[in-house]
């Protein structure tokens, strides 16, 4: 098995009325968030860890839905884009349900209307580890991304018990904090054996899963923003722009192998990108270690290369740095804007450095 989950699964068919107006006619996970959809910002992060095909599920408002995807493969090259509309209200689990056929045997899925900034290489390990893991009641179907919060109350809470969820609790009062689901799991396809044509996929299907003890979770940080309200819509509009335009690291071949590295940036929330010559990826092994390389470049390493990756990912060079050892490596990245670190065995303060 590998690390790398290929699919992701968009649930992006909500009717949007707690946005009023603002959602009348846009869908909410394509309305504007600074320069783009939100729901492009949401579909970029997942290239960085691997995803090159979308299922996008669709309901109200389809029509739009569709002619996003259309525009934004324009600006995601190399991913595939499908959509699965419902065939009625179905309800997030019946969605899914409708989906079954386009499913990959693992796959990613999230809310259209909600970004968890976090890294999801753990999440992805976790899930590779769960595969291995002795059954305790039915296997494992999926593990989920869960968030501690200071105040639970407009969510509900996670009874976890690691690394089995044990149970989903209501709200509990306000001020209380609590572990909450986030919205992004990994998924076997066995989950469809949890779901029906119509359901709900949070409040019917996953507290029978973990009743089963067929959930894992996975603790992790990092910002959250849900675009349902719209005082919420409107601070993601302003966030996600400056957050999501990262800070970055270029590892050249040899600084590329070392996994550590790449781990600690990837968790500081920056962009790693590898350019080598070696003849293989080396992104599973990244993120076996609990990193990724958003972007790989393989051959001759030159500025052609560089320019490429800097160009695509919309890099700011005051906002990079390199490691690597070659003289002619240097050369481009000082010719570029982007700062030196020649040394092998980097150091650079990943934890502390602002984005």
């Amino acid at each position: 098995m590998t690390v790398t989950v290929q699919q992701c699964v968009i649930l992006a068919g909500g009717l949007g009325t707690r946005l009023g107006p603002l959602a009348a006619k846009t869908p909410k996970p394509i309305l504007p968030c600074g320069d783009r959809p939100f729901l492009a910002w949401l579909m970029r992060e997942m290239v960085r860890f691997g995803v090159i095909d979308f299922v996008l599920l669709t309901g109200h408002l389809s029509e739009a839905i569709e002619a996003f995807a259309a525009t934004i493969r324009q600006t995601l090259p190399g991913v595939r884009i499908s959509l699965s509309r419902d065939p009625m209200q179905a309800g997030t689990g019946g969605a899914l349900y409708h989906a079954r056929d386009r499913l990959s045997e693992k796959f990613l899925l999230c809310n259209g209307d909600t970004l968890f900034d976090c890294n999801i290489a753990d999440l992805l390990a976790g899930a590779l580890n769960d595969d291995a893991m002795p059954p305790s009641g039915r296997t494992v179907v999926g593990r989920l991304a869960l968030r501690q919060i200071p105040d639970a109350s407009r969510y509900g809470v996670v009874a976890f018990d690691p690394p089995y969820i044990a149970a989903f609790k209501p709200r509990p009062e306000p001020g209380s904090a609590g572990l909450i689901n986030a919205g992004l799991y990994v998924f076997r396809r066995d989950v469809i054996d949890y779901l029906s044509s119509v359901c709900s996929l949070e409040s019917e299907a996953l507290p029978i899963m973990a009743q089963d003890r067929a959930l894992t979770g996975s603790v992790v940080t990092g910002y959250f923003r849900d675009i349902g309200i719209p005082g919420d819509y409107l601070s993601a509009s302003s966030e996600l722009p400056s957050l999501l335009r990262r800070s970055s690291l270029f590892l050249i071949a040899p600084a590329v192998d070392d996994l550590a590295t790449i781990a600690r940036a990837s968790r500081a929330g920056w962009h790693v990108f590898g350019l080598h010559d070696r003849g293989s990826s080396l992104a599973e092994r990244a993120r076996a270690a609990g990193g990724t390389l958003d972007a790989e470049r393989h051959g001759r390493v030159g500025a052609p290369m560089l320019d490429e990756i800097v160009s695509s990912w919309e890099v700011d060079p005051g906002r990079a740095v390199m490691f690597g050892d070659g003289a002619t490596e240097l050369g481009f990245a000082t010719a570029s804007g982007i700062r030196i670190y020649p040394d092998r065995q980097p150091t650079y303060p990943f934890e502390t450095a602002s984005q």
